[in-house]
């Protein structure tokens, strides 16, 4: 059972993730809450436990651009995966904060572009 410690909102922007700080993809967010993030990862897959950071992509964040959020996998299913924030420092908390009083839908279908060929072992390690 899926367990939620901040309530979500419905969100669709951008973010890329990150495996030991390397791009690995740009995904669309689902949902997002001060705890953590669902993505839209399909086709890509990511392991329970495994730690990503995740950078925005939201243009009218430009002051935040590079820096990035620590998470790591919770959940996996259909096309999606979950990710809980680690330890937020306080502009993150702002930033989310942001985010979730901002909801603009995005016109590309969801989905994840990878940003280079990734073996699937590095997704898969810890």
């Amino acid at each position: 059972m899926e367990h939620r410690c901040h309530p979500r909102s419905d969100l669709q922007t951008e973010v890329m993730l990150y495996h030991h700080g390397k791009a690995v993809a740009i995904c669309t967010t689902a949902n997002i809450s001060l705890s953590g993030v669902f993505i839209h990862s399909a086709p890509l897959h990511f392991c329970k436990h495994l730690s990503l950071e995740i950078e925005l992509c939201t243009s009218h964040l430009a002051q935040v651009r590079g820096r990035r959020l620590p998470a790591f996998v919770v959940q996996v299913q259909g096309e999606g995966t979950g990710l809980m924030f680690r330890q937020l420092p306080t502009w993150a908390h702002r930033l989310v904060g942001t985010l979730l009083l901002e909801s603009t839908p995005l016109t590309r279908p969801h989905g994840p572009h990878p940003i280079m060929p990734t073996p699937p072992i590095l997704l898969l390690s810890h």
